[in-house]
């Protein structure tokens, strides 16, 4: 099973985490795959549209499971910071869906992203912290938040980064408007 699902719809890239089981959370096969998705999008024009192909979800961060095997010069080859660099750096709009937590690296993930559209279930937090180490692919540049905690407080300084806030079916939709907007 592919952990990046894509579908295009014209110049739409609908581009899915999908690893379920383990709550997207990013590993090696996960970012190789994504970069491949990055590397053919660069040839042509593409809005891309970061979401989970599970509702309720978008992405957990890097897998710690996988983590725990790395050692210190795994960690110096930034492959999560990396792919954000990349995505950051696409040519075209890039849009996260996030619609539900997205935690470390997920919520790295999009920020990297030039807009963000969220649910009413969606979480931003940097939780590194409480598992001792320090958010390293971006986060702690990207948003203000810097204490690792999902609250009130945390949420309010990151809605301004938010493009758009929507609710319940109209979710998915409201990507499309918004994408349509951008390329008209």
């Amino acid at each position: 099973m592919s952990s990046v699902v894509v579908r295009r719809e014209g110049e739409l890239w609908w581009v899915g985490l999908n690893r379920p089981d383990r709550r997207n959370a990013h590993d090696e096969a996960m970012v190789a795959e994504f970069d491949a998705v990055l590397a053919e999008a660069r040839r042509t024009p593409s809005i891309l549209l970061v979401h989970s192909t599970t509702p309720g979800m978008f992405a957990a961060g890097a897998d710690i499971r996988e983590m725990r095997d790395r050692g210190s010069d795994h960690a110096l080859r930034a492959i999560n910071a990396g792919l954000f660099e990349r995505l950051e750096a696409h040519r075209w709009p890039t849009i996260a869906l996030v619609d539900g937590p997205a935690l470390g690296g997920g919520c790295e993930m999009a920020l990297a992203c030039d807009f963000r559209i969220a649910s009413p279930r969606a979480v931003f937090a940097q939780p590194e912290l409480s598992l001792g180490i320090l958010a390293g692919a971006g986060g702690t540049t990207r948003h203000c938040c810097r204490d690792g905690r999902a609250t009130d407080t945390s949420v309010r300084c990151l809605f301004p980064l938010l493009s758009r806030s929507t609710k319940g079916p109209l979710f998915p939709s409201s990507a499309i408007i918004f994408s349509a907007a951008l390329i008209s």
